[in-house]
C-alpha cells in the first residue's frame, strides 16, 4: 500500500449523497454512498472518478460492498468540484 501511495501527491475522497435503506423482505441494511474522488500524481497529472458504493450492514459491520466507477458529465464535473475537501 505504501508503494502504491508513493504515486500520489494529493487525494481526496468527498461523499456527497448517502442514503440509508432497509430491506422489510430479506431485512437487510444497506447504505448508498455517492463520493467524488479526486487526486493528483506526483508528475503533477491530475484525474477524478465518480464512484457509487452499495453497502450491506450486519451488526454494525459492511459485510458486502459493490463499488461502481461512473465518469461524470463536464458540467456535473464542475458542480462537484465546488464540493468542500473533506
Amino acid at each position: 500500500m505504501r508503494k502504491w501511495r508513493k504515486n500520489y501527491k494529493q487525494t481526496s475522497n468527498v461523499p456527497f449523497s448517502l442514503i440509508s435503506l432497509h430491506n422489510k423482505d430479506l431485512d437487510q441494511q444497506w447504505v448508498i454512498a455517492w463520493t467524488w474522488n479526486k487526486w493528483t500524481g506526483t508528475d503533477g497529472i491530475k484525474d477524478s472518478m465518480l464512484y457509487c458504493d452499495n453497502w450491506r450492514l450486519k451488526n454494525g459491520k459492511i459485510v458486502y460492498l459493490n463499488s461502481l466507477q461512473n465518469q461524470p458529465s463536464k458540467s456535473l464535473v464542475k458542480r462537484l468540484n465546488t464540493l468542500p475537501a473533506k
